[in-house]
Order: structure tokens, then C-alpha cells, then sequence
């Protein structure tokens, strides 16, 4: 393992030849990098290091190789993969962004720079679809291609609960493409809670409200 200090991330080496690069914050995998060439006889990588004045992972076997690791700052675009949905969060004051490849993203709307990043948000091979805000904009809920809804802390990236889960039912398993939260922002009755409720539509031609 290295660390790369100025961005705050852990970088790990298996046997497998594949690096992960982690946010130290959130503890996510923030990228993945599979080392595909074949080392003769052993086929493995013995050490690794991340050079910060060059900006290079160095992976070594019978030789070493330079790996050019990209920053944020060095990004020409915010995500990998089509975006599907931004969000403006007016109590942080941040920018929630998700794309096609599972990332969900976060930006400080003053400089533009990434807060934090997670990946794999719906599972292996599922774009997100759709995102929204609870009414107290603390929490969010993302969509998924395979018709699941999730709520997260989008802040640290921790999955909250599962409000819809596809688990191989074709009854559910179809893409949402749209999400709402709903709720009265005049409720000033302090003996009842403020009721809120999310609604989702998508390919299946209904509506479901939790």
C-alpha cells in the first residue's frame, strides 16, 4: 500500500495485479486499474509506490512501470460516463451529480473542486437513472437501471436503505427514470410530523410512493 497525501487517498496492490485507489474519508473505492500485461515466469507485481513530483504509480515485477495517475484538477470532464442527473443542495451548498458508469459525485459549487466520489452505487453493470433530495436535503435517492431505489448519505457515501429492490422480479425489474420527493413546506403542525413521501415512475407504467 502508498498513499497519495495531497489528494487523501489510500492506493492498494493485490495478488491479482489490480490497484484501488480509496477515498481515506468515505473508506469507498473511488477507481480500480487492472494490470493486464503477463509477467514471465511469475506473473505477479512484487511493490508498489506513488511518486507525488511526477504524479506516477510506479508498479514493479521484472521491471518497473510508470503508471500516470489523473487528479481531479487534471479532468477536462467531471465524470467517466454520460451524466444523469445533478442536484443542487441548498443546505450544504454543494452540487450532487451521477452518471452512467454508477458514480455518484459531489462538488463545492464555490471552486468546482470534488468532494468526494463512490462508484458502484446500483450494482455491477446498472446505470443510474435518477436522483432527488428528502425534504430536509440531508439525505438522497438514486435510481438504478435494474428498477432499484436507494437512500444515501450522500456526504460520506453510505448506502442508508433500499426502498426498492429488483431481486430477479420481473415485476419490478424495469428501469425508473424519475424520482420526487413530495412534501408541504408549510406544515406547522408540531403535534404531527411533517409528511413526505417519494414517488417513483419509470418503464413499468406505474407509480410507486413510499
Amino acid at each position: 500500500m502508498t498513499i497519495n497525501e495531497e489528494r487523501n487517498h489510500l492506493i492498494s496492490l493485490g495478488t491479482d495485479k489490480m490497484v484501488k485507489i480509496w477515498n481515506m474519508q468515505s473508506y469507498t473505492n473511488i477507481q480500480t486499474i487492472v494490470d493486464k500485461i503477463c509477467y514471465r515466469p511469475d506473473d505477479i507485481l512484487s511493490s508498489m509506490i506513488f511518486e507525488p513530483a511526477t504524479n506516477n504509480i510506479l508498479l514493479c515485477s521484472r521491471k518497473i512501470n510508470y503508471w500516470f495517475f489523473k487528479t481531479q484538477e487534471e479532468s477536462k470532464t467531471s465524470h467517466d460516463a454520460p451524466v444523469a442527473f445533478a442536484l443542487y443542495n441548498t443546505e450544504f451548498e454543494n452540487v450532487v451529480s451521477g452518471s452512467d458508469d454508477g458514480f455518484i459525485a459531489v462538488w463545492d459549487i464555490e471552486n468546482g473542486r470534488q468532494l468526494t466520489k463512490f462508484g458502484d452505487a446500483h450494482g455491477k453493470d446498472n446505470k443510474i437513472t435518477a436522483g432527488t433530495f428528502d425534504e430536509t436535503q440531508r439525505r438522497m435517492v438514486s435510481a438504478g437501471s435494474d428498477g432499484t431505489v436507494k437512500i444515501w448519505n450522500f456526504s460520506n457515501g453510505s448506502s442508508l436503505k433500499n426502498l426498492l429492490s429488483a431481486d430477479g422480479d420481473p415485476k419490478v425489474d424495469k428501469e425508473v427514470t424519475s424520482l420526487l420527493c413530495v412534501y408541504d413546506p408549510d406544515w406547522k403542525d408540531e403535534k404531527n410530523p411533517k409528511p413526505s413521501f417519494f414517488v417513483a415512475a419509470g418503464w413499468e407504467k406505474r407509480l410507486r410512493i413510499w
